[in-house]
């Protein structure tokens, strides 16, 4: 019987015919739906293994059921099975091990059941390999495999995976090749159109995964462009001085066809740059595919031009040098410039020092001012001032130099001589004064965002981390440089600590900042900020990790630290520990720049922070992420250690990597997000334990920094507890570090390579598989000191071994470079822990 919808009806009956549309008779609005039931036999299985699926037990009141329909509604991730097919019996192969939903709806004549789901739980005595089983890709871009999901054998350890990925085939010539086989997350550029075959598989202890396939297509979706500048009309290395140099970028290429936007640019990396000194030169239609310009200055130019597709960017440079003077050339006079002094400004504090600038004088004929003679005068000064050589060294001198004990003008006078003619005079007045003004700095920023967008979004320029050192109040003016061909985007509020404009077409949009004080002093650079608009995106790629690998059976231990020391205002050593570092890793595959956030999202209820790293030279704080706050006395933070103690209690960061340093026990859980402006990388979670030393749940390794020889432990041992702990597998690389230095050895000696810990806090442990000795090609060997095979930890007891190296009859004489006593190493297993093993090996200069 066929049911059908009436196209006409009462309104009052709408709702009634409605519900019988394609599921009852007239007659039966509210029929009583079938009763799915479903058996699956059995209800655990291995991965790979087929269960049955019957429905055969299904029952409908209105007469028979005519159809079954079997779903997944719960599986691992990345699994793709699924019921053989929609039999009232039919089969089911899962693909990865853990917990399967499995539901079944019948359907009658009139009406579907409600589900009825089964739980299957899958094991597998092997590792799975788990991937991404087909990738896309452009030739050219740097690509991401991905299998970190394989899983380990049921109930084991996922630490304790070792990757191995192969790259079976490739398009005929490729080079292509994996950065690194054995990560989780390998990277590779394809390098030409086609298919590229990988192969995963996984290692668990002596047990190994079925290969896993990964194919990848590259085909030129879009290809990046490729800007190229020809010079035209004469040796860009040999240029002629005044002659016109006509520069043509129409042979940039795009391989998909793509009509190229063009901008010229006299500068570097992106920055307007004036060199050199004194050069006026302006270059014709930069936003053309050729350009035009007239070198008026012996020297350098460095030219760059940017090509856009309408999706992704490339840039090159070119230098032209300007070596040669034209035939029949008249020598011109020099041309004297007096800078302002180191703190850019005229006004100097009374009583200072400083150094007359006259390093930006030129001469047309001449590469710089060191080709040039310089003669300084001092014209006037103020009352009470008398000029003598602890105060003023002026005359035939580049060097000047000059101190301001009396407060008022001091006018100098400046001239240079090219050999042949001297430059007509140039005067400065330098005011001494108490609170003398300095100019203040332009620091702009998107507010927001990253340096990606979409079309018709609003962008907003913060100029809010602008500074004034004197602490003057500050105006603002905001330019949009350039923007992409086509655009009318203008800018709003241009004179406001935020500006903003609204994208229009896609493309490259540059503005500048130019900040000036409320004494008429303009920042010195005026800085730009840039953002990329694109109707297409991809979102950034990260193998975010951290080291070292702390978990639960090794978790960060938290030892005593010292308080916070500072000596002319930087913090001394004595205060450090060691710490947790996570690094992002992140690529973008469109080229954009990338912002990170680093959040904690659980800790401790008293959770504490320390200084993880040392600190630097000059007092600042290396590695340590700071979220771009600086030490400024007019600032919230006018000493180190206001800003040392800010930094404690953040619980964001905005760098690309992170160090830090638990101080209280407890799970510390940091979320990283990645993202270019328009797209975020999946989020990244890191369950981090710490616990005090004496709270340490296993086999504890520590390393005691007491060699006699190892550089690395001698300046260690001032830190004291610092990087002490180290975690099982634990291999040892001293070359990324400081050597053994082979001149500080003695022949037919013995000597403390470096000593270790280990300490069982919850159970007796096993050494095993211990090399005693190993010789070395150099005739050094190794072995150790108090560690046998066999020997077995008692719970609560600690071991200390040495690993010993020893010197041959001779030594031998190698160049600096060269590493000797290769074919060293020290090496054992702990028998109740399956993959915690050691190994060191030896580094000698």
């Amino acid at each position: 019987m066929k049911y059908f919808c009436p196209k006409t009806a009462l309104a009052s009956s709408l709702l009634l015919l409605l519900s019988a549309c394609g599921g009852s008779s007239s007659g039966d609005n509210n029929p009583i739906p079938p009763t799915a039931s479903a058996v699956l036999s059995p209800s655990t299985v291995e991965a790979g293994g087929s269960i049955m699926l019957d429905g055969a037990g299904s029952t409908s009141p209105n007469g028979a059921v005519r159809s079954w329909t079997w779903s997944v509604e719960e599986a691992p991730e990345n699994s793709t099975s699924n019921p053989g097919s929609n039999d009232q019996i039919t089969t089911f192969t899962p693909d990865f091990s853990g917990s399967y939903q499995i539901c079944l709806r019948v359907t009658d004549d009139k009406a579907t059941s409600n589900p009825n789901c089964h739980n299957l739980t899958v094991t597998n005595p092997n590792p799975s390999a788990v991937v991404i089983p087909n990738i896309g890709a452009i030739p050219g871009q740097m690509l991401q495999l991905d299998g970190s999901g394989s899983l380990p054998p049921t109930d084991g350890n996922p630490d304790l995976l070792n990757h191995q990925w192969s790259l079976t085939s490739a398009p005929q010539d490729s080079a292509a090749a994996i950065d690194n086989s054995s990560l989780a997350s390998p990277r590779f550029t394809p390098d030409l159109e086609g298919v590229y075959r990988f192969e995963l598989v996984v290692h668990y202890l002596d047990k190994i995964s079925p290969a896993a396939e990964v194919v990848v297509t590259a085909s030129n979706v879009n290809a990046i462009p490729v800007a190229h500048i020809d010079v035209q009309g004469g040796n860009p290395e040999a240029w002629i001085l005044g002659e016109t140099i006509t520069l043509d970028g129409s042979g940039s290429s795009d391989a998909d066809g793509d009509e190229l936007q063009y901008r010229w640019l006299h500068g570097i990396n992106g920055r307007p740059a004036v060199t050199p000194n004194g050069s006026t030169a302006k270059l014709e239609h930069t936003d053309k595919a050729i350009t035009k310009f007239t070198p008026d200055q012996v020297g350098d130019y460095n030219m760059e031009l940017t090509v856009y597709d309408g999706t992704t960017t490339h840039r090159t440079s070119l230098r032209i040098k300007v070596t040669e003077l034209p035939a029949g050339h008249v020598n011109t006079a020099p041309t004297a410039y007096i800078r302002e002094n180191f703190n850019r400004t005229f006004e100097i504090e009374l009583g200072d020092t400083i150094y007359p600038g006259g390093t930006y004088s030129y001469d047309a004929e001449q590469k710089g001012s060191n080709d040039l003679d310089f003669k300084w005068t001092l014209l006037s000064h103020p009352a009470g001032f008398t000029p003598d050589e602890s105060n003023t060294q002026l005359g035939m001198t580049r060097s000047a130099k000059m101190t301001f004990p009396v407060a008022g003008k001091y006018k100098v006078q400046l001239e240079v001589f090219d050999g042949e003619l001297w430059s007509d005079p140039v005067t400065a007045t330098y005011t001494a004064m108490t609170g003398a003004n300095r100019p203040p700095t332009a620091r702009p920023k998107l507010a927001g965002q990253g340096a990606s967008v979409s079309i018709a979004q609003t962008v907003t320029l913060d100029g809010s981390q602008s500074t004034d050192p004197d602490d003057n109040e500050l105006t603002y003016q905001w330019t949009l440089v350039d923007r992409p061909n086509g655009s009318s985007a203008e800018l709003t509020n241009p004179n406001n600590e935020n500006a903003y404009f609204t994208t229009d077409v896609p493309g490259p949009y540059i503005a500048e900042l130019r900040v000036t004080d409320s004494h008429g002093a303009a920042s010195v650079y005026d800085e730009r900020v840039s953002v990329m608009a694109k109707t297409e995106n991809n979102a950034p790629v990260a193998r975010p990790d951290f080291a070292p690998a702390f978990d639960t059976q090794q978790p960060f231990v938290i030892y005593p630290t010292a308080e916070a020391v500072y000596e002319s205002g930087s913090l001394q050593e004595s205060s450090l520990n060691a710490s947790i570092f996570l690094t992002s890793d992140a690529y973008d595959p469109d080229g954009d720049s990338l912002t990170y956030l680093w959040s904690l999202t659980s800790h401790p209820a008293s959770n504490a922070m320390a200084l993880p790293v040392h600190r630097g030279r000059d007092g600042n704080f290396n590695n340590l992420c700071l979220n771009d706050l600086k030490v400024d006395p007019q600032s919230d933070y006018p000493t180190h250690e206001k800003l040392y103690a800010a930094a404690l209690e953040f619980t964001e960061w905005t760098c690309k990597d992170l160090d830090i340093s638990p101080t209280t026990a407890g799970t510390y859980t940091v979320q990283l997000l990645i993202s270019d402006g328009i797209d975020n990388s999946r989020p990244f979670t890191f369950n981090i334990p710490a616990v005090t030393r004496s709270n340490y749940p296993t086999l504890l390794l520590e390393d005691l920094h007491a060699s006699e020889i190892n550089q690395s432990d001698l300046s260690r041992r001032k830190v004291g507890n610092g990087y002490r702990q180290q975690v099982f597998p634990f291999n040892y690389d001293p070359s990324s570090s400081y050597p053994v230095f082979a001149n500080k050895l003695e022949t037919n000696n013995e000597y403390v390579f470096k000593r270790y810990q280990l300490t069982a806090f919850d159970q007796d442990y096993t050494i095993t598989g211990v090399f005693n000795e190993s010789q070395g090609i150099d005739g050094y060997q190794a072995k150790f000191s108090g560690l046998t095979d066999g020997q077995v930890i008692r719970k609560g007891e600690a071991l200390s071994f040495d690993l010993i190296l020893s010197t041959p009859a001779a030594l031998p004489v190698g160049d600096f470079f060269q590493n000797m006593g290769e074919g060293l190493s020290w090496n054992f297993s702990i028998a109740e822990k399956p993959g915690w093993d050691f190994r060191t090996t030896s580094f000698i200069h």
